[in-house]
């Protein structure tokens, strides 16, 4: 009996203690998370919308950090005007096929991502080949904060679960 104890405690020490990475979705006006899920630095993100004024597909490729910060690698866009980057900056390339326009070299480091979200504009949020989150589908249309954060274990396991249960 008391080995059984023994073992519960390190598991709870285990659960409170061990460090996780997540990336948060969360309504900023409401400080209301929707949506947590587990990430590690390294991994890939991209973003796609439909630009309000262009009405094009624009694709931005992001990296997870080691800092917890977001770094912006490379932009696609098929058309090159209003809110669309015209210019390389120092060390970035702007390539074009003649069809699309890519803003490669890009080393611009984002401490939270805020999108402004709406149907309209297809916002998905893509976490490595398999998870494709549908931006205004967790909260509607309006503002939204992207973060990455570290917790403990047992904390991303209460909030994923209380996520769930709230959907």
């Amino acid at each position: 009996m008391k080995f059984r104890r023994i073992i519960f405690f390190l598991c709870l020490v285990f659960l409170l203690v061990i460090p996780v990475t997540v990336l948060q979705i969360r309504l900023p006006k409401e400080n209301r998370l929707v949506w947590i899920g587990r990430v590690s630095p390294g991994d890939g993100m991209e973003t796609v919308y439909l630009h309000s004024v262009e009405k094009s597909p624009v694709f931005e490729y992001y990296r997870i950090g080691e800092d917890l910060r977001f770094n912006l690698k490379e932009t696609a866009f098929s058309s090159c005007n209003t809110g669309l980057p015209a210019f390389a900056g120092e060390g970035e390339r702007l390539i074009s096929d003649g069809r699309t326009f890519r803003l490669t070299g890009m080393n611009r480091v984002i401490p939270e991502i805020r999108l402004w979200v709406h149907r309209d504009y297809g916002n998905v949020l893509k976490l490595g080949n398999d998870r494709v989150i549908d931006l205004p589908a967790l909260a509607g249309n309006g503002l939204l904060e992207v973060a990455v954060r570290k917790m403990p274990l047992a904390q991303w396991g209460v909030l994923s679960l209380s996520l769930s249960l709230h959907r």
